[in-house]
């Protein structure tokens, strides 16, 4: 399992910059703002000069249970989809 944790993280490193990508590959046809740090205040995320911190950390987490082998990567993927975290930043 192994090798496949370590092709998944070639493909999805969960970077900073991977989730801003991904942020605006998914919604840049929504919003013309997808893939940029919000800078105006919504009823719904953390404050907006938070968000570039939020993401930080949930990257630092990510990053953590890879390298330490805390959870497979199926784990991870399930955690992320269902992370009160990436409401709560709200890019």
């Amino acid at each position: 399992m192994g090798e496949l944790n370590d092709e998944i993280q070639k493909l999805a490193p969960f970077s900073y910059e991977w989730f801003m990508i991904l942020h605006r590959d998914m919604f840049g046809d929504v919003w013309e703002w997808a893939g940029k740090l919000r800078q105006v205040e919504l009823s719904i995320g953390v404050k907006a000069y938070l968000v570039g911190m939020e993401i930080k950390k949930l990257v630092d987490d990510l990053e953590f249970w890879h390298q330490n082998r805390i959870f497979e990567t199926i784990e991870i993927a399930s955690r992320l989809l269902t992370i009160e975290q990436c409401i709560y930043i709200h890019f």
